[in-house]
């Protein structure tokens, strides 16, 4: 009986927890955020680049910068990735990697790099 109500206690008290996280995310995220989503967005991950920059990405798989300017205000600007450049056959290292080397050789005493 007592491992019973330990075992409920710890239960409760997981409960409690998961609650309290719960509460704490919502409370994180500000207003500002509402008015640059459009619809419901459903579980948002907050996730740290290389660069400092942090970026939040919901279950519908949209992507936002997330910014803080200087009174505070945190604003979220939506990532298009149609705005993206996509990338052609001359970014590839098929092409890159020969011109590299060319400049590195050749090209140095061109003067055309």
């Amino acid at each position: 009986q007592n491992r019973k109500e330990r075992r409920m206690q710890e239960k409760e008290a997981k409960r409690e927890g998961g609650r309290g996280r719960a509460k704490k995310v919502t409370k994180k995220t500000p207003s500002a955020s509402r008015d640059a989503s459009s619809g419901p967005t459903g579980v948002r991950k907050r996730v740290v680049a290389e660069n400092g920059k942090v970026l939040v990405v919901d279950s519908l798989g949209d992507v936002y910068l997330e910014e803080q300017d200087e009174e505070g205000n945190v604003n979220e600007y939506l990532l298009d990735p149609n705005e993206l450049l996509q990338p052609t056959f001359r970014d590839t290292a098929v092409v890159r990697l020969p011109m590299h080397i060319f400049n590195l050789t050749v090209g140095r005493f061109t003067g055309n790099g």
